[in-house]
């Protein structure tokens, strides 16, 4: 039981962080925002990572609903 929650977490934790990554690919491309010191969004990367934690939890509460 114990591997297989790790395995579970590892692969959300992979598919969170190249959910992550397409979206600064995207955002870069359409210059939503860049990374020259004028334009660099400071709260970006906290907000990514309070985003995998709550996406994290709602898929436990769904997966222990059903």
């Amino acid at each position: 039981m114990r591997k297989k929650e790790v395995r579970e977490q590892l692969i959300l934790g992979f598919l969170g962080s190249c959910a992550l990554v397409s979206m600064e690919i995207f955002a870069t491309s359409m210059n939503l925002w860049n990374y020259f010191p004028t334009n660099w969004p400071v709260i970006l990367w906290p907000t990514y990572f309070v985003a995998i934690l709550f996406g994290y939890q709602l898929l436990r509460h769904v997966e222990n609903f059903f």
